[in-house]
């Protein structure tokens, strides 16, 4: 039923026909899990509820692959250690900022962890020192 479409047309009809295909061996295999009484019902439901989050996430994730992210966050201080992409140093305000840049397929197998730790020293009156302030560099 798919091939006469045109080629975008053709794609979404597949992706329908894919879609109905899983949610029907869905059916059938908690169905089969139901009659082999090898699972309890509490078993079961709990099976379609991790299969239907799964499902749900793989949809979301699936749907961010073509998007593109960037998170920049301002430290005060000197940032020290970091996974960012790239860490940026503004001296007149005593700050650093770091920038992760990623795509939506880095959401399809993993999370994401962002971190940065930042140095900040601090004068007897608990004011933040200015970096040139630093003896220890």
């Amino acid at each position: 039923r798919c091939e006469a479409l045109s080629d975008a047309e053709r794609d979404v009809c597949y992706d329908d026909a894919a879609t109905e295909l899983f949610d029907e061996a869905f059916v059938a295999y908690t169905a089969s899990l139901r009659d082999s009484n090898e699972m309890t019902n509490a078993a079961v439901e709990r099976f379609e509820r991790s299969y239907k989050r799964a499902k749900k996430r793989h949809e979301i994730t699936d749907a961010l692959g073509g998007q593109h992210f960037e998170t920049i966050v301002l430290m005060p201080g000197t940032i020290v250690a970091h996974n960012a992409n790239e860490v940026k140093r503004d001296d007149k305000k005593s700050q650093t900022s770091a920038e992760w840049r990623f795509n939506g397929n880095a959401f399809r197998d993993r999370t994401q962890e962002l971190w940065a730790v930042s140095r900040v020293t601090w004068d007897e009156d608990d004011r933040m020192r200015s970096p040139e302030d630093d003896d220890d560099r």
